[in-house]
């Protein structure tokens, strides 16, 4: 682990240090100016490495609650993708949502009963999410130029919520990933399935919820902030702020949305993992605000500290192409992954699977629901630009 092997390195370094201190009377035949001098100096380095030394011990202690010992288990009832994504948990049915964007599926697996249906629709589906309607299993879909809402228990569509504007429409384009917000608005990135020519794409926001008004979309980042949108969070950080983290696979790295429409790189890929053609997609968050992304290609699955910008850990899948995460089960501690479908004979292709964490500090509180209800105040809440 590489904070144990810092910590390790500035505890050796300190030691070197202090042994300097007690053998500066080697030099008493110098001047009392360097000797004066090496004291102050070796006392300067030994209180930076004292600093060091408590920050490495706030990391590796952060690192010891991650020391999750994966045991990753494919789950063999559940239906294959060719390119499984945006995988929701609801907790209040036990199941587990996602879809398959180029099948054009989306499935649910019960979790209780191992067993799983799914509903086939004419376009690709990007997202979806489970809604705040507790009557039947609603769920909103983002398919290639719009969003419907779909009774999951009869399979069939029960509206069109909203469609993308022509003038965002540049080719082939589709949603691409979503989450909610904690007041359970919608935050989806609409992509260009020519990205590699350098085509970019857009994230919006969809409130379901406001009063008297057709659901709109809301450009959040436009093309000149985003290439290309895909795995996004939204969580509270230690003032209990609001933060929205976004990946964008196009520039390989992960985004914080600012309160003034700017967005900062918080992380980025590896250059080495980026010339070796890897690039990251989905995400999800534990409860200590880390964030778990997905490499596909790799076969990795990167833990990051958003503060830090750094990777602390990370866990290695059977197959190599995992696609986005999410935190699931009774007790929010199994971290659920989709795949994508690969030339591989070790396993069948596009599987769908769970990882045991054995650590109970990596539960979450669970992912929010989108908010269908009206509410008098989400108007006002809408700042950004509408599409």
């Amino acid at each position: 682990m590489r904070a144990r092997s810092c910590l390790q390195f500035l505890r050796t370094m300190h030691k070197k240090v202090d042994a300097s201190l007690l053998q500066k009377q080697h030099f008493n035949k110098s001047s009392p100016y360097t000797t004066r001098h090496l004291s102050n100096s070796a006392s300067g380095i030994s209180s930076i490495i004292d600093d060091a030394v408590n920050v490495a011990k706030d990391l590796n202690e952060g690192i010891a609650a991650l020391d999750i010992s994966p045991v990753i288990e494919r789950i063999e009832n559940a239906p294959l993708s060719i390119l499984g994504e945006s995988p929701f948990y609801d907790k209040q049915r036990n199941v587990l949502v996602y879809c398959d964007i180029t099948g054009k599926k989306v499935f649910v697996y019960n979790i209780s009963s191992d067993t799983s249906s799914e509903m086939e629709f004419e376009q690709a589906v990007g997202f979806v999410i489970p809604t705040s309607e507790w009557n039947y299993l609603s769920l909103i879909v983002g398919l290639e130029n719009k969003v419907v809402q779909v009774n999951f228990d009869t399979k069939t569509i029960v509206k069109d919520v909203v469609s993308v504007p022509p003038r965002y429409i540049n080719g082939s384009c589709r949603f691409n990933d979503a989450s909610c917000s904690t007041l359970g608005e919608i935050y989806c990135g609409y992509m260009n399935t020519d990205w590699r020519k350098g085509k970019r794409g857009f994230l919006f926001k969809l409130n379901l919820a406001i009063q008297n008004v057709d659901a709109k979309l809301w450009t959040v980042l436009d093309d000149t902030q985003m290439f290309l949108p895909n795995g996004s969070v939204t969580l509270f950080d230690k003032n209990r702020e609001e933060v929205f983290y976004i990946v964008d696979s196009g520039d390989a790295c992960i985004k914080k949305l600012n309160n003034n429409g700017s967005v900062d790189v918080i992380y980025s890929l590896p250059r080495n993992m980026i010339d070796a053609g890897y690039m990251i997609d989905g995400m999800t968050v534990d409860s200590r605000n880390n964030l778990y992304v997905c490499v596909p290609g790799a076969g990795l699955i990167l833990i990051i500290d958003p503060i830090l910008g750094c990777e602390i850990n990370r866990i290695t899948m059977p197959v190599k192409k995992p696609t986005a995460v999410t935190f699931g089960g009774p007790d929010l501690s199994t971290l659920y992954v989709t795949t994508r479908n690969e030339d591989s004979s070790l396993d069948p292709k596009g599987s769908l699977y769970k990882i045991t964490l054995n650590n109970s500090k990596s539960k979450v509180i669970g992912s929010k629901y989108a908010n269908i209800k009206a509410t008098d105040s989400q108007e006002e809440m809408c700042k950004c630009t509408v599409a």
